[in-house]
């Protein structure tokens, strides 16, 4: 099976029609508008004018390389094999050209609430946090929204964007959280401090700083935020540091600790040769919370006394 593939072929499968490959599957999808959508009470929708997909329940989304990969449980080069052979039926979609990524947000010279957020509830080092917006890798717009702009040879190329006002029915997390409009395909936040060897990977800029804030005396190394568990992101922000002469040998992976950042990890270090990949995921050794009630069930149903914790 083959485990390399050029741009070339990784452009050809992510512009394959999202909405063919996943009819492929068997799954019929029903159209509401412009987009489509599939399951009870539409949670996976897809869209074909950007080609991608998003399932709400989840909270996952991306490109057809990235769906085949979660359907399919399987790995990067596995999906990218299945894809390229084209077992799927072909469509007549074109995918449109997407606009280069534009900053729009307005810029608040007011930054208190961010820091006030991201130090005070957040818990980030206070030095950390104001050093970032000192250097413009953290900003705040006139929403009071924070902006982290990813920066790809010193051009900002997209932007992750978490709101400050809390509001639980709007919001499932709480807060807003969202990517800019039309940034980059699956890249990334990424901060390189020095010549980095190692690479951090993080599902979100917040975790991602969180991890710096406890260890700041870490020296060559990127972290990365894929926003998501997006190996795509992963193996594009490589490419990119590849290309800058980076040569990176360990990357340590601190996704969440819930079935998907599991399973992201696994295939992570079952997609990769010639690399290392360690995890620093949060309380690793502790069943992920989503799995906690399935377990408490079967024991239950066995009558089983056995503490649920020690079965880590």
């Amino acid at each position: 099976m083959k485990k390399s593939f050029s741009k070339d072929e990784i452009q050809q499968a992510a512009t394959m029609s999202i909405v063919s490959v996943i009819e492929s599957f068997g799954l019929h999808l029903k159209k509401t508008g412009k987009a489509y959508s599939y399951g009870e009470n539409h949670k996976l929708r897809v869209y074909p004018d950007s080609n991608s997909y998003y399932d709400f329940s989840t909270g996952v989304g991306g490109d057809p390389i990235n769906f085949v990969q979660r359907h399919l449980q399987t790995n990067f080069s596995e999906a990218m094999n299945y894809l390229l052979k084209g077992e799927y039926t072909q469509s007549d979609f074109i995918e449109q050209p997407k606009e280069d990524f534009h900053y729009y947000f307005p810029r608040n010279s007011d930054t208190s609430i961010g820091k006030d957020y991201l130090i005070n509830e957040r818990k980030l080092d206070p030095i950390l946090v104001n050093f970032l917006f000192e250097k413009d890798r953290i900003r705040m717009d006139k929403l009071n929204q924070i902006i982290f702009p990813w920066q790809k040879d010193n051009v900002i190329v997209g932007a992750t964007v978490k709101g400050t006002i809390y509001n639980p029915e709007k919001y499932p997390n709480g807060r807003f959280t969202g990517i800019a409009k039309n940034s980059e395909s699956n890249f990334s936040y990424n901060i390189s401090i020095g010549r980095p060897n190692k690479m951090y990977v993080f599902e979100s800029p917040i975790d991602m700083l969180s991890y710096w804030s406890m260890n700041k005396d870490l020296r060559d190394v990127t972290f990365v935020s894929t926003n998501g568990a997006k190996e795509a992101a992963v193996f594009k922000t490589l490419d990119y540091l590849v290309t800058n002469n980076c040569k990176i040998k360990d990357i340590y992976v601190g996704s969440d600790n819930d079935r998907v950042g599991q399973v992201f990890y696994q295939k992570l270090d079952l997609g990769y040769e010639n690399l290392a990949f360690h995890k620093v995921i949060p309380d690793d050794l502790m069943i992920p919370t989503d799995l906690m009630t399935m377990y408490q069930n079967a024991l239950a149903e066995k009558n089983s006394t056995i503490d649920v914790r020690t079965l880590a």
